[in-house]
């Protein structure tokens, strides 16, 4: 069940927001989750968001047991504003230091919480990128998707602009889950404006800023992330008269934005880490275990299973179930048949979550595809070693820049046209 944790560990809370913290509760929320008290650690919570519940707590505090050792003691950095829009606790765990990102509502009730790096002695200032960025708001489906907009140094009409679709789970803009700041997705768009490209990022529905949507876990499909990004593509032509666009999916981000392709206009699509075959198969090889897939095979053929074993709650649990279903609609291999633009590949040789097999069954079913596999990238993107501990270590580490290479292939890619 270990291996399969990174690949879909964000299903640990699908819904994630943003919004105004006070410290208190934050300390008596990290004092309770730590104490293993679940059923009060819960009533910090919004009622609102009826996806928390004890059970999922539980799960998710140990899994980031399980990979970072017991629960030692927590601190708060010196000169904390007690009413901040969101506050980071750090937590000393036996085997590393990690911080609490805590997010409230104006009444002081917790909306969501994110495992991000660990914070300093002293308030830590975040670096501005150099580049020009502008926030932007997008009306689609049941809400509104925030976003950014990196500009190159110098951008006309014909600027190429690519929209970069996240990863599984409460992914935000920058690249960053509950289980880590990685910085991805906001460092790949400064390495794209570097080269004259700007770029689209946002936070997918129910996460970050994107966080006026009245839905639950148990209401989300697979298609309500393919109508968002066919959105956010025609915002840019539409809205800011973009005329050259291209899509980049990331690993779940890599289906998504290939059915997007298919339907809106587009200059090209490229694939990012993303899987080659259907996602029931991937859970069934990760998960290895006959249980799990017998309850994967019910998923498979649209069935829903309501007794889901403790063990496997995290990942097969009922309420996350009919996303599940609606994901396993679509085999990837047969879906980038279906794009008639340019496509780009590319698979990371130490990626511990998609396999080189994977870009290599894509680019089979795509022939005249462009494959490349960049020697010593990660699934986040960044230069890593094959070795496992050592390589998840680079998922807490948001200063690690990405993979040179891949910044490369993806700005040849848009300067063919």
């Amino acid at each position: 069940m270990k291996k399969v944790l990174l690949l879909l560990c964000a299903f640990l809370g699908m819904i994630n927001v943003h919004a105004q913290t006070n410290l208190s509760v934050a300390e008596s929320f990290v004092k309770a989750i730590s104490g293993q008290k679940y059923d009060e650690a819960v009533i910090y919570f919004d009622p609102s968001i009826k996806q928390v519940n004890k059970d999922v707590l539980e799960s998710g505090w140990k899994q980031i047991t399980g990979m970072f050792g017991d629960y030692k003691s927590y601190y708060i950095p010196k000169d904390v504003d007690a009413n901040a829009n969101h506050i980071v606790i750090g937590i000393h765990f036996a085997n590393d230091v990690k911080g609490f990102s805590c997010n409230f509502n104006e009444s002081h009730k917790m909306v969501g919480f994110l495992l991000a790096a660990a914070p300093q002695e002293g308030n830590e200032v975040a670096v501005p990128s150099r580049f020009q960025e502008e926030e932007v708001a997008v009306k689609v489906k049941d809400g509104t998707l925030k976003g950014t907009i990196m500009l190159p140094d110098h951008k006309n009409q014909f600027t190429p602009i690519v929209l970069i679709i996240a990863g599984s789970g409460p992914t935000d803009r920058n690249g960053n889950t509950i289980l880590g700041k990685t910085n991805a997705y906001k460092l790949l768009a400064e390495a794209l404006a570097a080269k004259g490209f700007a770029t689209l990022r946002y936070d997918k529905r129910t996460v970050g800023g994107s966080n006026d949507f009245k839905t639950t876990e148990a209401n989300l499909r697979f298609e309500d992330y393919v109508s968002d990004a066919k959105s956010m593509v025609s915002f840019l032509h539409d809205t800011r008269n973009y005329q050259s666009v291209y899509i980049a999916g990331h690993s779940e981000g890599s289906l998504v934005g290939m059915l997007a392709a298919q339907t809106v206009r587009t200059d090209g699509y490229i694939s990012i880490a993303g899987a080659g075959e259907n996602i029931a198969d991937v859970l069934e090889r990760q998960v290895n275990d006959k249980e799990a897939t017998t309850i994967i095979e019910q998923l498979r053929k649209g069935k829903e299973v309501k007794n889901v074993p403790e063990s496997m709650n995290t990942l097969l649990r009922p309420s996350v179930q009919p996303y599940l279903i609606s994901w396993m609609k679509y085999d990837p291999a047969k879906e980038i048949k279906k794009l008639k633009v340019p496509v780009l590949i590319l698979q990371g040789t130490t990626d511990i979550q998609v396999e080189v097999n994977d870009a290599k069954k894509l680019k089979a079913a795509h022939p005249t595809a462009t494959l490349n596999i960049i020697e010593g990238m990660n699934h986040i993107l960044k230069d890593a070693p094959a070795d496992r501990t050592a390589n998840i270590a680079t998922y807490s580490n948001p200063s690690l820049p990405v993979n040179e290479t891949l910044v490369g292939l993806m700005a040849g890619f848009m300067s063919a046209k």
